[in-house]
């Protein structure tokens, strides 16, 4: 069906044109909205909408008064034991442990409805992103009633995998967080060696201004349908609501926007993107096709993946930021597979995997994973790096299927990759699914482009220097004792296990 978002268009862009965006205003009206759309059976209308987000207001309003009350009788509190006061009394609302995998919970909505129910019974559970959420937009109403000026600094602090609050400019010792389920726990800052793992991006995630925690919102949009969890079928409705509003905030406040949010909206770009290609296959303008697979420009998908690239370098022209390398990867490998597929077109798909290629050695995505150490919180972490291998890798066996030209330039990057795992896991043995996926895409080429790209890789690694002199002539065993053991010193002493998957 046709739906129209103008008025919530209308919304956003008056709040983002304020001095102090309105999180609760827009975080209901975003929930309220993904909630009925993403429903068993949609039955929205606008009225609907206002009287829910009117009802969700109010809601919201009278928990907030409660929490005044009770902060006036601790006025002595600092600011860091006020954040924490709020974060108990949002977890004293919910039931069980804190869930990342619950659906449909990262918006105030949530928690308004929560506060409504008569029962105590059922599911009461926000995510990370909902706890964070409801918690930030307390601050910044008990700041906007007034008394409690130190809330105005408080901000929301991101990475690619997480989310905090944050006293001031982002450093650790004014990190808080309020996402644990344990409140001793709660209201603490990391600790240093968390601080310096993926979860936190070593320091360097990013500091929100307020129009940057509007686009997170945004950009947290789930359109997963309820009914079809898991099913890849999501509410198309929801896509164009978060398209929408991404596009809004790239092209009227770009300084609201942030790598992640970039490449969110470049995959719904690539949404809208894959059915004109698919529509120009099926109607035989195969040169079409090619166009759209190999479109450069700053409304293109690629186009945003490069932008949050280019963001992520930022000043200092060092990036912490895997994602970006990691998506960028994937589209152009979903590109190249699709012309060897379905168009047969030998020059461009090479130059996609080639520019994959680009992304993923040094300079890209392999310098990125040098500046960590892997630990059991880097979950998401291990599973989009071995995605990223097993596309890439995939790709090359496809271009071998095809006996199109493989060369040694395909494989440099590869083994850059690689060296960035091993970085990443020097202490412990590297993934062996993870190494029987390059060693398969090795046995693709000949021995003398082995040890060709071998030679021109720029790796740093204990284990990939040990390993230099085995590429051309591939010996699996001596290769896999090299990468099944831990790079570390005679007096470091003795390595830990890496965590089973």
């Amino acid at each position: 069906m046709t739906v129209s978002f103008d008025w919530i268009i209308s919304s956003f862009r008056s709040e983002l044109g304020a001095g102090a965006p309105n999180i609760a205003k827009l975080s209901i009206t975003l929930g309220v909205l993904e909630l009925i759309y993403t429903a068993k059976e949609q039955t929205a209308c606008q009225v609907d909408f206002q009287e829910d987000i009117a009802t969700c207001e109010q809601t919201f309003q009278e928990f907030v008064d409660d929490v005044k009350t009770r902060l006036q009788a601790g006025i002595s509190l600092e600011t860091r034991g006020k954040i924490k006061l709020v974060a108990d009394l949002v977890w004293s609302k919910l039931s069980g442990v804190f869930s990342k995998e619950v659906l449909h919970a990262q918006h105030l909505s949530t928690f308004c409805q929560i506060l409504q129910a008569k029962s105590t019974k059922g599911k009461r559970q926000l995510d990370c992103a909902g706890v964070v959420t409801t918690v930030l937009a307390v601050l910044q109403q008990l700041a906007l009633l007034g008394g409690h000026d130190d809330l105005r600094r408080c901000c929301l602090q991101v990475s690619e995998d997480h989310c905090w609050i944050n006293m001031g400019l982002g450093e650790r010792e004014e990190s808080v967080e309020v996402t644990t389920d344990t409140a001793a726990k709660r209201g603490l800052a990391p600790s240093e060696q968390a601080w310096r793992g993926w979860l936190y991006n070593a320091g360097h995630a990013v500091v929100c201004s307020p129009k940057m925690a509007i686009t997170a919102l945004v950009a947290s949009l789930n359109p997963a349908i309820v009914a079809r969890q898991n099913s890849g079928i999501d509410s198309e409705e929801i896509q164009l609501l978060q398209k929408q509003l991404l596009e809004l905030i790239k092209r009227e406040y770009p300084e609201g926007m942030y790598p992640a949010a970039l490449c969110a909206l470049a995959d719904l770009q690539e949404i809208e993107e894959q059915d004109a290609l698919d529509s120009a296959v099926s109607s035989g303008s195969l040169q079409e096709a090619v166009s759209i697979c190999t479109r450069h420009s700053t409304a293109s998908p690629l186009g945003a993946f490069e932008a949050a690239i280019a963001l992520a370098d930022g000043p200092e022209g060092s990036s912490y930021q895997w994602y970006p390398y990691s998506y960028i990867c994937g589209y152009l490998v979903r590109r190249a597979v699709f012309i060897i597929e379905h168009l047969d077109c030998q020059e461009a798909a090479t130059r996609l995997l080639q520019d994959a290629g680009r992304w993923l050695g040094n300079g890209g995505g392999a310098s990125v994973l040098r500046k960590y150490r892997y630990t059991s919180a880097d979950g998401e972490l291990y599973k989009d790096i071995e995605g990223v291998i097993e596309g890439y890798c995939g790709a090359l066996a496809w271009l071998q299927k095809k006996q199109w030209p493989l060369t040694s330039a395909h494989l440099v990057p590869l083994l850059e990759l690689w060296d960035g795992v091993c970085c990443l896991f020097e202490h412990t043995s590297k993934p062996s699914n993870w190494l029987n996926h390059l060693l398969r895409a090795m046995k693709l080429f000949t021995a003398e482009m082995r040890a060709d790209a071998a030679s021109h890789a720029r790796v740093s690694s204990k284990a990939m220097t040990s390993a230099a002199h085995l590429w051309g002539s591939l010996k699996p065993a001596p290769l896999k004792m090299i990468f099944g053991a831990a790079d570390v010193e005679e007096d470091v002493g003795r390595a830990t296990k890496r965590p089973k998957r």
